[in-house]
């Protein structure tokens, strides 16, 4: 029996097929409406992939694809995701973007401290250290690959030898 490969996150695949089915879209409509708006991040795998929830990390290109496709804001979107993903807070999250006196704000007072602008740059601040993690993971298994190619040379060599000189010594000892 072939391997199954595991789910990683099905609830953020029931969010991703939940705002598609809440526009009344197939996944077929949804890929048709990415390639007429040009959101060329959002394939048909890349849709398939996050509705089944097989992705362990999205790409921010792919996240502001499916904000636009999705006509939401970014910063929402990236809040419902994070909600999800991580287990923060949506209405803290969401509370980032709001100004003193809007309605439906889960802090105390009404707002928060937090302008547009900072909440932005948190955003770019934390996708930046996505980025930068999957760089030094792409670097780090590049190294482990180098590694485990000079350790299987070094064994090629230490086996080859190892039958050379144990062939001398066992004719060393006969004669």
């Amino acid at each position: 029996m072939a391997e199954v490969r595991p789910v990683f996150h099905p609830e953020i695949g029931q969010f991703f097929t939940g705002l598609r089915e809440s526009k009344g879209w197939t996944q077929r409509q949804a890929e048709d409406i990415a390639e007429r708006k040009k959101l060329t991040a959002l394939t048909r795998q890349v849709l398939w992939r996050l509705e089944k929830g097989k992705v362990k990390n999205i790409d921010p290109k792919v996240l502001r694809a499916l904000a636009e496709l999705y006509q939401m804001s970014y910063v929402e979107l990236v809040g419902r995701w994070t909600t999800h993903r991580y287990g923060v807070d949506i209405a803290r999250a969401r509370d980032l973007t709001r100004h003193e006196g809007d309605q439906g704000s889960a802090l105390p007072k009404g707002g928060s401290d937090v302008s547009a602008s900072a909440a932005q740059a948190r955003i770019q601040q934390l996708e930046q250290q996505l980025l930068d993690r999957d760089l030094f993971i792409a670097k780090t298994q590049e190294i482990a690959m180098r590694l485990y190619r000079l350790y299987t040379v070094a064994e090629e060599n230490r086996g080859a030898r190892t039958g050379e000189s144990g062939g001398r010594r066992a004719r060393g000892k006969t004669g």
